[in-house]
């Protein structure tokens, strides 16, 4: 069986869907190309099911990957696998346990994990088309065995809605069947292979890695495709590409009103050298007020310089203060993931790390709660994480609970603990143990040296005040009233 003995009997001219197009051409030419190349303006991994019998004996009979060029609009499904690493995607096909080529039955009912097998075996070899105007519309399809060529063209895309119920036209040429057949299969192969090989100067062509490296893959959520317009506006211009080599989208960026060097908040400088000194392990001991928060983004901001990546986990004791973290991290050019929210913890886990090894961020910020921190899912999470890691820890004195001194992560190759009063009243051993894993203190701020220079001056009076035996009683109510409202706050 060859293209010409299954499409001989085949219409020049198909109108879909009234006429039966991808049972009479597509899944036979399938079934016995040895070549199979796509330029499509819309590609959905949906429709995988409609094409089914001939994808499965494709795959079976050729080792030869299928190529395809497609526009960067993509549906969201198929998005969530296509920026995923080889890790990743392993995980992913081996949902279904592949170890062979997916049949039939697995690209109809297990399509994304097709999808994913495809892509990771090298199978599927997708490159995306950015114009300099307007977008990436070609609808081709062309197939080749050792004697004949084959070619596709219309207005159909390879999507679900496009095989399953949309209106369109698609032309069949067959070079056996004339010299303007020869002519137009002939013309669109060239057109396929210059794409190929990169393209030219109105269409620039980027390799999967490259182009969710540049954030050029952009999802839709929609089943129908996106309009011409949403395109447009959704992409860089054709010249803003190449300055996209090159460019950081997630990076620490100091303000420029921040002022840490000289001046009124001086020792904030003073306090990042002291921690480097400190090979990047110690505890700063600054008032509140002094600037804590500014002075260990200006440590981990210089700390990314020096690194390819980096991954900062920011713990702080309750939600009031990580959400205060959350806005202060905003000022620094980046958008912290706070990781409150148990339900998504692990697929944003995933995301940050993902982001790191495509180099899409240089650095990436996980705000967590020091119960979070304590737990060892979230520990064996992040150690997965090959980028070097950073712990900061806001009023680290209360990180010196059995909690956190009986598992005391040594996943963190950098640690920075903040404090006002980093020793614990009346727990000599629990701060011993807190010194030992950060670091000693290696700078002190205290509330002497900040009044009248970073907080304003005032006179401070402390005046006791002994309660009876009745008010003593009321306190320790009212104290435990507020314990229980503490928890209930920590735990939203």
């Amino acid at each position: 069986m060859n293209l010409n003995s299954v499409l001989t009997d085949a219409r020049p001219l198909y109108i879909h869907p009234v006429e039966p197009f991808a049972k009479e051409v597509l899944i036979p030419a399938l079934q016995v190309t040895k070549a199979f190349d796509m330029m499509m303006g819309y590609f959905s991994s949906r429709s995988f099911p409609e094409l089914a019998p001939g994808l499965a004996t494709f795959l079976k009979k050729n080792q030869a990957p299928m190529r395809i060029v497609i526009s960067p609009s993509i549906p969201e499904v198929d998005y969530e696998v296509l920026v995923q690493d080889k890790s990743q995607l392993e995980i992913l096909a081996n949902r279904i346990f592949i170890q062979d080529v997916p049949d039939e039955n697995k690209l109809i009912k297990h399509t994304l994990e097709c999808f994913a097998w495809l892509i990771l075996r090298e199978r599927l070899i997708i490159k995306f088309a950015v114009m300099r105007k307007g977008t990436f519309h070609q609808k081709v399809w062309l197939f080749k065995d050792e004697q004949n060529c084959v070619a596709l063209h219309g207005s159909m895309n390879q999507t679900q809605s496009g095989l399953d119920s949309n209106r369109e036209q698609v032309t069949l040429s067959r070079d056996w069947k004339g010299d303007d057949s020869i002519y137009t299969i002939n013309r669109l192969q060239e057109e396929f292979n210059l794409l190929w090989t990169g393209g030219d100067s109105d269409c620039r062509v980027f390799t999967l890695p490259e182009a969710v490296k540049k954030k050029l893959v952009k999802k839709y959520k929609s089943t129908c495709e996106p309009k011409e317009r949403d395109i447009l506006d959704a992409y860089p211009s054709f010249g803003e590409v190449d300055s996209l080599d090159d460019s950081i989208v997630n990076r620490l960026d100091i303000p420029d009103n921040i002022e840490f060097k000289s001046g009124d908040f001086s020792h904030q400088e003073e306090a990042v050298i002291s921690w480097e000194n400190s090979e990047r392990n110690g505890i700063l001991e600054m008032a509140t007020g002094s600037g804590k928060t500014i002075t260990s983004m200006v440590a981990a901001c210089r700390l990314q310089n020096e690194l390819d990546s980096l991954l900062v986990v920011v713990s702080a004791p309750h939600r009031p203060l990580i959400n205060q973290w959350c806005e202060e991290i905003n000022k620094f050019n980046i958008v912290p993931v706070n990781l409150s929210d148990a339900k998504n913890r692990s697929k944003l886990i995933s995301k940050a790390d993902l982001n790191l090894k495509l180099a899409v961020s240089q650095v990436e910020i996980l705000v967590v709660s020091n119960e979070i921190l304590c737990k060892s899912s979230f520990i064996e999470s992040i150690s997965k994480i090959s980028s070097k890691k950073l712990l900061i820890a806001d009023e680290c004195h209360k990180l010196g609970t059995p909690e956190f001194l009986s598992i005391q992560p040594q996943v963190f190759d950098y640690r920075l603990g903040l404090s006002a009063t980093p020793v614990r009243q009346y727990d000599e051993k629990g701060t011993e143990e807190l010194i030992e894993y950060f670091g000693k203190i290696c700078f002190t701020y205290n509330l002497s040296q900040a009044i009248g220079v970073c907080l304003t001056e005032y006179n401070y009076h402390v005046h006791f005040v002994s309660l009876t035996d009745e008010e003593m009683e009321v306190w320790h109510k009212i104290t435990n009233k507020i314990a229980r409202l503490r928890w209930k706050l920590e735990n939203d």
